[in-house]
């Protein structure tokens, strides 16, 4: 019976560290990817307007030069304070019909509604 409550104890003290885990720390790969996809097209959404007042030409021009990520990886992420990550990210991103590796330190913060957004 000793060794039941043991097992019982060190069974809910394994589920409540995994339960803790799973609540803190930096982004995934997919939360990056999606951080960094509104970026861009944030970044780029003024440009695209100006573009689709010239004419369709332009607006297919503007279109190829955005950035498509193939591949994203976190290679790892630290705690700068007040919920700020400092993330070291390797990305291959897609833009007019070339191919590039990149690897960049970004930095990330999650809102209040739980999403990870890219800060400066």
């Amino acid at each position: 019976m000793k060794v039941l409550t043991g097992l019982i104890k060190f069974g809910s003290v394994v589920a409540l560290a995994a339960a803790l885990a799973a609540c803190g720390g930096g982004p995934s790969d997919s939360e990056v990817r999606t951080a960094l996809e509104k970026r861009i097209k944030n970044d780029l959404g003024a440009l695209s307007g100006l573009a689709s007042l010239t004419g369709g030409d332009a607006q297919k021009m503007m279109d190829s030069m955005i950035p498509k990520i193939e591949n994203i990886s976190v290679q790892g992420c630290d705690s700068i304070g007040n919920d700020v990550y400092q993330c070291s990210v390797e990305a291959t991103l897609k833009m007019m019909g070339k191919e590039d590796l990149i690897m960049e330190d970004i930095r990330l913060k999650k809102s209040s509604e739980g999403e990870w957004l890219i800060v400066r």
